[in-house]
């Protein structure tokens, strides 16, 4: 098994490298290539088996769409053969979209879809923070996908038994953000959740 991460000098927005060293852990037979920026990626001439892209700014990003959009469509060949991850296309919908791939709709409908959600066990403010993402230049079909996502996801929350009561707390303390390095406040949270 090969596994890429891309970047590692600015995708490391919330300690991502400490990933990479767990996978190195339990994965003792994988063998890992960290790409910088000034590198070519591997995954362009030879075949990977994941490709980790962690956490960056929206500076990051930008420089990331740039440093890839050479790699269009090997990136497209990729996402056909089902080897980006479900977080790894959640995390970097803005980039994607930006990049405009022939198979968005393929990338949309695995978003979208029920049991990826579930295995994804993504929690709901994953979406709600992808969707602030994109939000500006996004079309009915992303809005469409990342709403039954929003929805799908709710059965990755844990079940408390008997009856639950939710109130939404939309005070002033409640409009910071759940990190610093985060755009998401704990009130979107907090009324995504009460919905």
């Amino acid at each position: 098994m090969t596994i890429e991460y891309l970047y590692p000098e600015i995708c490391n927005l919330y300690g991502d490298s400490f990933n990479i060293r767990y996978l190195r852990k339990i994965l003792k037979d994988a063998s890992f290539v960290e790409t910088n920026l000034k590198s070519e990626p591997c995954f362009a001439t030879n075949d990977v088996d994941m490709i980790y892209l962690g956490a960056t700014t929206e500076e990051g990003q930008e420089m990331i769409i740039e440093r890839l959009l050479p790699y269009k469509n090997r990136l497209e060949e990729l996402i056909d053969s089902g080897k980006v991850g479900y977080m790894a296309l959640l995390r970097n919908l803005r980039n994607i979209m930006q990049a405009q791939p022939r198979n968005i709709d393929k990338v949309l409908k695995k978003l979208a879809d029920p049991d990826a959600v579930r295995k994804s066990r993504q929690l709901p403010f994953r979406f709600l923070s992808a969707y602030k993402s994109v939000h500006w230049n996004a079309s009915s079909k992303v809005f469409d996908a990342l709403e039954d996502a929003v929805d799908a996801s709710v059965e990755n929350l844990p079940k408390i038994p008997g009856k639950t009561v939710i109130a939404i707390d939309v005070s002033g303390s409640m409009s910071c953000t759940v990190s610093s390095k985060s755009d998401v406040c704990c009130s979107e949270i907090a009324i995504l959740l009460g919905l």
